[in-house]
């Protein structure tokens, strides 16, 4: 696990460790010595490195991803954005339950007209609809509005982050 992190500056990092985070958001599962060729250091210190940027917070943890578009039940994707009454009690409620939905794979609190936003992956529009009907058994659940995403052109959150490593 990683220590107590602060807020860091990737224009502060060395340039090797810049190189590091390049090879492993590029392909977290290349060896060591692979990601020591290509950076110019000892696989040692690629391997010390990599532990100081995690004792940072920078590296949260290595992990796989999928592709969730090539699996059957996963083939929708929508967004919910919702109005609820401003009491943070109610709030609270609704954060522990909405996050307890395993169909919901991220959740934000939004400054503007709504007050949050959930993105959920599912089967078909039937489990969207399904979903709705939860979040309207809140309390204090206003009005929903749902955008169902007919086709991704571009998905990399690790996009923004390699170029500030440029």
């Amino acid at each position: 696990m990683y220590m107590e992190s602060k807020i860091l500056k990737i224009r502060d990092l060395k340039e090797t460790d810049k190189k590091i985070l390049r090879c492993l958001l590029e392909d977290s599962n290349q060896p060591l010595s692979s990601i020591s060729k290509q950076v110019g250091t000892t696989r040692q210190n690629v391997s010390q490195r990599i532990k100081k940027l995690e004792e940072k917070g920078l590296i949260k943890s290595f992990t796989i991803e999928t592709n969730y578009q090539n699996i059957e039940e996963l083939r929708v994707k929508a967004y919910i954005l919702f109005r609820e009454d401003p009491d943070s009690k109610t709030r609270e409620e609704n954060e522990k339950k909405i996050v307890r939905i395993p169909q919901v794979t991220e959740f934000s609190r939004l400054f503007g007209k709504y007050d949050g936003i959930i993105e959920i992956l599912v089967k078909d529009n039937d489990e969207v609809r399904q979903i709705i009907s939860e979040l309207h058994k809140l309390g204090g659940i206003k009005e929903t509005e749902t955008f169902v995403v007919y086709n991704i052109i571009k998905l990399n959150d690790k996009s923004p982050i390699l170029n500030l490593l440029k």
